[in-house]
């Protein structure tokens, strides 16, 4: 019943890692000794998009992902020049996702996931994912 459990596992400890960087840069203003712990959770969920665009294999996965990297301010290149991830190519993959009636997987929790994330953007190229 459904694919490879460690798979599962991946996605569920990314989603976990998403939510993590959420809560700790919610508080890191008020208590700055969490900005690293923050910063490197950030980092790595940045590192972790697939060739196909999605983080996690899933949009529900992916909406959550987006939302972190946009309320925390990640941008799409290191330091040193190296991408970390393509806004393009998550948004590409969203967009692919969307169903005929408008909703993301035909599920209200994973719709209000990929609304919450797209209203955190700050790329003009979002409306055009919920145009049909």
């Amino acid at each position: 019943v459904g694919g490879d459990s460690s798979s599962k596992n991946r996605t569920t400890a990314l989603e976990t890692l998403a939510m993590t960087a959420l809560t700790l840069n919610c508080f890191k203003h008020r208590q700055p000794s969490l900005s690293t712990p923050a910063a490197r959770a950030v980092e790595h969920i940045a590192g972790s998009q697939r060739s196909d665009g999605s983080f996690g294999g899933n949009v529900a996965t992916t909406a959550l992902v987006l939302r972190v990297l946009y309320c925390t301010d990640v941008t799409a290149v290191s330091a040193s020049g190296t991408p970390r991830w393509s806004r393009n190519r998550a948004l590409a993959y969203v967009a692919r996702q969307q169903r005929p009636d408008g909703s993301f997987d035909g599920d209200v929790l994973t719709t209000a996931r990929v609304l919450q994330a797209l209203s955190c953007g700050r790329s003009p190229d979002i409306p055009t994912v919920l145009v049909r």
